[in-house]
């Protein structure tokens, strides 16, 4: 097996996760998800295998999303997918009908509305059929989707887009969907609350927080790895679990690390992770800036950071870094 940073993977590569794939397909008998984690923790690679290896009784439809603008670019796209699933013969009528809709300006009184009945109309189509599947949807980057529509077109689109997803899964049990992103959906309901437009757009769903990888499936990865790529190894096993318990058995920073070992061998030495309170980082930072953040904005900071799983707050209120692994990034990053 060759290591494959940054790539698509093929199923069968993607190791370790059969089990939280497997919670995924249960849930969604019951409910759609949100789909959350760090960056580079296999979020897309998860939704990629599902759609590959799909549970029978399933069709699933991947899309990235980031390549959506508008909300009514949104709307034709999950129309066609529907149309699709649901064959030629209903296909043809419904694209008549949408013809009408389109030219029948006494049906349709404001532009704006037109993706808001083009999306009901394919949902109601897709609760009429009889199907021997179940059609999901599984939508990697809707952040950026909705940053975009926000840009475009204005926070108010954005949420009456996200409100209109929630009502049809709220409305259509034959409705389902998965969401996810490499930024947090939370960016853009903080942007949205801070406008005067809150939505409860994501209280229905199920949130799936992706874990790393057991101990188990990361060193058979790394070993497979290492191996593959011919990287000579006086003790193989114990460099592998070396290498698995470094990145804390992220399967991205594996790949990363042993397609680097092609290059040049690298080592990371541990070291200590301080945990500090909010009136020690208050002071902190009035040593190393002169204009310190006021008290509640370095809360609503540190809320947003461990949001998206940078940070983390232990039971006596201390804050601290997730993971070594991003400890040791920043300090790169810092130049520290």
């Amino acid at each position: 097996m060759k290591a494959n940073a940054g790539g698509n993977l093929e199923p069968q590569h993607v190791y370790g996760r059969d089990h939280f794939i497997d919670h995924l397909w249960q849930t969604l008998e019951l409910q759609s998800i949100l789909q959350s984690g760090e960056r580079r923790t296999g979020k897309t690679q998860i939704l990629r295998k599902m759609l590959q290896q799909p549970r029978p009784g399933w069709k699933p439809v991947f899309h990235d999303l980031e390549k959506i603008h508008s909300a009514i670019e949104f709307a034709e796209l999950v129309f066609n997918d529907i149309q699709q699933f649901l064959g030629t013969a209903t296909r043809a009528k419904n694209v008549i009908q949408r013809w009408f809709e389109h030219n029948e300006t006494d049906y349709i009184n404001l532009k704006g509305r037109t993706w808001k009945q083009l999306l009901n109309a394919a949902v109601n189509d897709l609760d009429k059929a009889s199907q021997n599947e179940k059609l999901v949807f599984l939508w990697d980057e809707v952040p950026w989707m909705l940053d975009s529509i926000c840009r475009h077109e204005g926070l108010a689109v954005a949420a009456q887009v996200l409100d209109a997803i929630r009502s049809l899964r709220v409305e259509h049990s034959s409705f389902r969907v998965i969401l996810t992103g490499s930024i947090g959906i939370h960016h853009i309901l903080a942007r949205l609350s801070a406008a005067g437009i809150p939505t409860p757009a994501i209280n229905d769903l199920y949130h799936a927080h992706v874990p790393p990888l057991n101990p188990a499936d990361a060193v058979h990865l790394a070993t497979d790895l290492l191996t593959g790529e011919n990287i000579r190894c006086s003790h193989l096993n114990d460099v592998a679990h070396c290498l698995a318990q470094e990145v804390e058995y992220q399967p991205f920073y594996i790949q990363h690390i042993v397609a680097h070992l092609r290059l040049k061998q690298a080592s990371v030495t541990p070291d200590q992770q301080p945990e500090l309170s909010v009136p020690q980082l208050k002071q902190h930072l009035a040593t190393c800036t002169s204009a310190p953040p006021d008290h509640d904005h370095l809360l609503q900071l540190l809320r947003l950071l461990n949001a998206d799983h940078y940070i983390t707050r232990n039971t006596h209120g201390h804050f601290n870094f997730r993971s070594q692994l991003i400890r040791r990034w920043w300090k790169l990053d810092q130049a520290l």
